[in-house]
């Protein structure tokens, strides 16, 4: 449903945005440090299961990362209600929210996992509410005719619309893979201390298999970047 006039009265805090992702990197890696409590409750077999699950979860959100970065523009200029924004308001935040929860429950640390989904649920809540004051005021009822029908975080399940534009390799490449990059590496990090930390041999070679595919990501970015090959071919 369309967000009520409170939305009209909040500031966007972006500075808290960064400074608690900031606070996240230390409380996880001190979590990760810590023995395995979820696969010593339950065994190795469910806590693999459970391990996998949160890759997946964090998997889940750079895929759908990817595919808003090659389906759809970031110029504001007009509203696109088609693709992932038929299904949800705000699938980017969506995204961003499923790579961090899983990287914490990754920790096998519920009460972090925990503290972050708060953490992004408050920020969320705020930023969302100022920029859809600015959405309302730029595109009036035809913003409140699209959020009427399209809920505001969680997707539905019915009424995809395939997107207005075709996926772009080239703008997928040119702006996802450091986040790539950063993802797999702090599970890589979180696998490699709780095996340090927990006295295990590193046995866990998921995560460390996607960093090094990330890390060919962003060098392909980067290379891709400064050669030009990933410019935009109609600005």
């Amino acid at each position: 449903m369309f967000l009520s006039e409170r939305m009209r009265q909040s500031p966007r805090p972006a500075v808290w945005r960064w400074l608690g992702v900031i606070a996240l990197v230390p409380l996880a890696f001190l979590a990760a440090t810590r023995a395995e409590p979820i696969e010593a409750r339950v065994g190795p077999f469910w806590g693999a299961l459970y391990e996998a699950a949160c890759v997946l979860l964090v998997l889940c959100g750079l895929a759908l990362r990817a595919g808003l970065a090659g389906c759809h523009s970031l110029a504001g200029d007009q509203l696109d209600p088609s693709g992932f924004y038929s299904v949800t308001r705000n699938p980017g935040y969506l995204a961003n929210s499923l790579v961090l929860v899983g990287i914490t429950l990754y920790t096998q640390d519920v009460l972090l996992a925990v503290a972050c989904a708060l953490w992004l649920a408050v920020y969320y809540e705020r930023t969302i509410l100022a920029e859809e004051a600015r959405l309302f005021r730029r595109f009036g009822m035809v913003f409140v005719g699209w959020a009427t029908l399209t809920p505001v975080f969680l997707p539905r399940l019915t009424g995809w619309r395939p997107p207005a534009a075709p996926f772009s390799l080239r703008a997928m490449l040119r702006r996802e893979p450091l986040i790539w990059l950063a993802a797999t590496a702090a599970l890589a990090t979180i696998a490699l201390l709780s095996n340090r930390y927990g006295g295990e041999p590193t046995d866990e070679v998921g995560p460390l298999v996607l960093f090094a595919a990330a890390i060919v990501g962003a060098g392909v970015s980067l290379i891709g970047r400064q050669a030009g090959f990933l410019d935009d071919p109609h600005p």
